[in-house]
This record gives C-alpha cells, structure tokens and sequence, in this order.
C-alpha cells in the first residue's frame, strides 16, 4: 500500500473514532475477544444541540437560529434552525457598519471601537424592528438582540451587524415573528 494512502486510512480511522465517541455512541471493548455475562443501559451525557452548525453571517435574514450553549464559542458560530421549529432568534436584518458621516468603513479603516460600533448596531436594528414587527420595540414582547464586529473580526474585513429579534424572556418561538404586531 502507498504510505500517504495508509496514512489517509489511518487518519479518517481516527476521526471515525473520535466522532463517535463525542457522540456516546463508540464503544472502547468493540472488536475486543474478551467477554460478558451481564449487560447494563449506556448512559451518555454528551450534548449533541439541534440545529446545523454555521458561522452567523451563513444565516440569512428572514432565517432562525439558537446560539450556541458555551458563551465562549458564540462569536464564532450560531445553530441555524428552520423557523417551523422551536428557536431563540430570528434574523430581521443585516447592515453594514457606518460611520458617524454615514459612509461604509472601507477594509482597512481602524476598529472604530466597541462602544461606537455597538451603539450604531443598536440604532440601526432597533429603527428597523417596528417596520419589519408591524409594532415598536417598546410594546412588543419581543426583545432585539445585536450581533457585530469585534476588534478581531473587524481586522480580518468584517463590517455586518446583524439584527435579531427574540422573545423577551428568552424562551424558544415556533415560526416567523415578522409582521406578527407581538
């Protein structure tokens, strides 16, 4: 067998293993000639979230999603849901980010910083939330939560606000909330 083929094998072996067992569903003593007498349930605390794992701006307005349940992995990536099933956001719009002249920050512009960036997140979302609610921010029982860039994303070209609307005390929704005056 050619080495660079052997080595592929044993990597994709690897990998198999490694995903089942993140899964619950690998067994250390498969294969092994040892037996037993007596069998117990599996138990399993390994989380698997529903929802297909993608990058925020993979996620279209009009679209859902959960966030992802560690806080440290949130920036990174969000569980895209269909809307029809039970979510925690929905995205109403996507902008990109303006300076106080109005004029889009071209690559290469310094981070304006956290503060200035989220505060014209927030403006823009929440003047965009009764247009696309068919009721204001402010008697809906709706909450807007803002994604935008940070320092490190910011430096790599990343220039979107993202806007997103969830029920105000954060339990799951089924459906689109557009239009829906709550």
């Amino acid at each position: 067998m050619h080495p660079p083929l052997r080595h592929r094998f044993r990597f994709a072996a690897a990998l198999l293993c490694l995903a089942l067992a993140a899964t619950g569903c690998f067994d250390a003593n498969l294969g092994s000639s040892s037996t037993t007498t007596t069998s117990a349930a599996r138990t399993t605390t390994t989380l698997v979230p529903r929802g297909l794992l993608s990058r925020l701006d993979q996620v279209l307005p009009g679209q859902c999603f959960d966030p992802l349940p560690d806080r440290d992995q949130r920036p990174y990536a969000v569980l895209a849901i269909p809307c029809e099933q039970p979510h925690r956001n929905e995205i109403f719009d996507r902008i990109s980010y303006r300076a106080e002249d109005s004029k889009p920050a071209p690559r290469g512009a310094p981070y304006p910083g956290e503060t200035a960036v989220r505060t014209m997140a927030e403006q823009a979302c929440y003047s965009r939330f009764e247009t696309w609610m068919g009721i204001a921010w402010t008697s809906s029982d709706f909450d807007i939560e803002t994604w935008y860039p940070s320092a490190t994303s910011w430096a790599a070209g990343d220039r979107s606000i993202t806007c997103t609307a969830m029920e105000f005390r954060g339990r799951p929704t089924t459906g689109s909330a557009r239009g829906s005056k709550r």
